[in-house]
């Protein structure tokens, strides 16, 4: 017999907003790195999130059973956790780099090797 999924509680929500997998996300105005991962078919949720090139760190489990929400921070105050659900952004999509024009590689000429010109070889000194 299947396991009734509860419904989507507010902290359940909030970590639903967070893409799933790994991802770059900015929170505090920098860059922070996210990685959201479900287990038990979608009724536990693991956030992970680093300031990338900070110390700060985000770290909480949010467990969705028949009786509802559970939400454990992990060493830290919930409302560190909370603040971050509240207040990330997604982070701008990085500006492609306009096509370089590169030196057209030199001619080959008959005789050279895969790194340039290959050249006789020169008979040892005596």
């Amino acid at each position: 017999m299947p396991v009734p999924t509860p419904a989507p509680t507010p902290v359940a929500d909030l970590v639903a907003r967070l893409p799933r997998g790994a991802s770059t996300v900015r929170y505090g105005g920098r860059p922070w790195a996210v990685s959201v991962t479900t287990y038990a078919g979608g009724r536990s949720l693991k956030l992970w999130a680093e300031e990338l090139g900070g110390t700060a760190f985000v770290s909480a489990n949010v467990y969705l059973g028949t009786s509802g929400e559970t939400f454990r921070p992990c060493e830290m105050p919930a409302a560190d956790v909370l603040a971050f659900l509240h207040g990330w952004e997604p982070a701008p999509e990085p500006a492609s780099e306009p096509a370089s024009e590169t030196a057209p590689e030199p001619a080959r000429r008959s005789g050279d090797g895969p790194r340039g010109p290959v050249l006789p070889a020169v008979p040892a000194a005596d």
